[in-house]
C-alpha cells in the first residue's frame, strides 16, 4: 500500500469506543427469554459480531424460534440497547480524549456494525459527535463485517484513499474488513482474549490500550 502519509483514522464502535459487549448480550438474552424463544450456542455477542441488523435479526428469529418477524426482533433489541445506553453509556476509558487528540491531526470516521440509531446516540451522548466527519453503519451496506463495504464507504465519505487511512478495531472480522478495503490497521485488546493471537496476525500494529494511539503511533504504521 504505497502512501507517504496517513490522513484519516476510522474507528470501530463496539469494543473500541464503548465497552458494549456485555450489554448487547444481556439485552438479547432477556429479549429472547421474554418472547419465549430457546437459546443455543454461540453467545449473542458471538452471533452478532460484525453483522448488520438484518443479518442478526433473521438469525435470532430462526435460531431462537421466535414467533415474530425479523423486523420486530430487530426493533425490540435496538430499543433495549437504547434504553440501556440512556441509563449508562459505557465509554471506554480515554476514548473521548483519544478521539479529540487524533481529530486535530487526521480526518476521523466511524465504520460500525451497530444500527444508525445506536451510533448517533453514542456519539451525541458521549460528546464524540463533533470529531467525526463521516460515520457508516453496516445497516447502510449490503453486508456487515468481514465484508469491506462499510470501510469502503467510510473512506469515500471522508474523501480519502483507503491506503492513507488507518482503522482501529478490536475483532478479527473487523480487521479483515478494514484490510480487505485497503486500510492500515491498529488493534486494541479484544473483548474475547482468545482472539488476541488472530488480531496480532491480522493487524499492522497492536496497542494495549486505546490511550496509546497517538498521532505518532498512527503514523508509525507506515514504517
Amino acid at each position: 500500500m504505497p502512501t507517504t502519509a496517513i490522513t484519516a483514522i476510522v474507528f470501530d464502535l463496539d469494543g473500541v469506543l464503548i465497552d458494549s459487549n456485555r450489554i448487547w448480550g444481556e439485552v438479547v438474552t432477556n429479549f429472547v427469554r421474554r418472547q419465549g424463544g430457546t437459546w443455543r450456542a454461540p453467545t449473542p455477542e458471538e452471533a452478532m459480531a460484525g453483522s448488520n441488523s438484518a443479518e442478526w435479526s433473521s438469525w435470532f428469529k430462526e435460531t431462537c424460534r421466535l414467533a415474530m418477524s425479523a423486523q420486530d426482533v430487530r426493533d425490540g433489541i435496538i430499543a433495549g440497547i437504547i434504553e440501556s445506553y440512556h441509563r449508562h453509556l459505557p465509554l471506554m476509558p480515554g476514548a473521548v480524549d483519544t478521539v479529540r487528540l487524533l481529530a486535530q491531526h487526521f480526518k476521523v470516521g466511524l465504520a460500525s456494525a451497530s444500527p444508525r440509531k445506536v451510533i448517533d446516540l453514542v456519539l451525541e451522548h458521549g460528546g464524540l459527535a463533533p470529531y467525526f466527519e463521516a460515520t457508516v453503519s453496516a445497516d447502510e451496506v449490503l453486508k456487515g463485517k468481514p465484508d469491506p463495504q462499510v470501510y469502503v464507504d467510510a473512506c469515500r465519505r471522508l474523501g480519502v484513499h483507503a491506503a492513507e487511512s488507518v482503522a482501529v478495531e478490536d475483532a478479527p472480522d473487523g480487521l479483515r474488513a478494514a484490510k480487505a478495503a485497503g486500510l492500515w490497521t491498529i488493534a486494541v485488546p479484544p473483548v474475547h482474549p482468545s482472539a488476541a493471537d488472530e488480531n496480532r496476525r491480522l493487524a499492522d500494529l497492536m496497542v494495549d490500550d486505546i490511550r496509546r494511539i497517538t498521532p505518532e503511533v498512527v503514523a508509525s504504521v507506515l514504517e
